[in-house]
């Protein structure tokens, strides 16, 4: 714990979507519910060009994830919606 992980994550991120060539193509992390606003807010402190989707709760469906370069979803919600993600 400490370590930087969510910051080289994001960093690595952060560099594949400026090095993407051909279509745009968002990146998944699945993550335990009590650190999806961890991730969004080292997100914004340390890759703030990052598009970041809080792809959790009842609000989901109406998501474009196509319009964001990293989607944040936690293990249940990947059961439940595994053939969108």
């Amino acid at each position: 714990m400490g370590l930087g992980k969510t910051v080289m994550v994001l960093a690595l991120l952060d560099e594949r979507r400026t090095g993407q060539d051909g279509p745009h193509r968002p990146s998944v992390a699945v993550v335990p519910r009590s650190l999806v606003f961890n991730w969004i807010a080292e997100a914004r402190r340390f890759a703030p060009q990052l598009r970041v989707l809080d792809y959790t709760g009842p609000d989901r469906a109406q998501a474009s994830i196509p319009d964001h370069d990293l989607v944040l979803t936690t293990y249940g919600t990947l059961r439940r919606d595994a053939a969108l993600l």
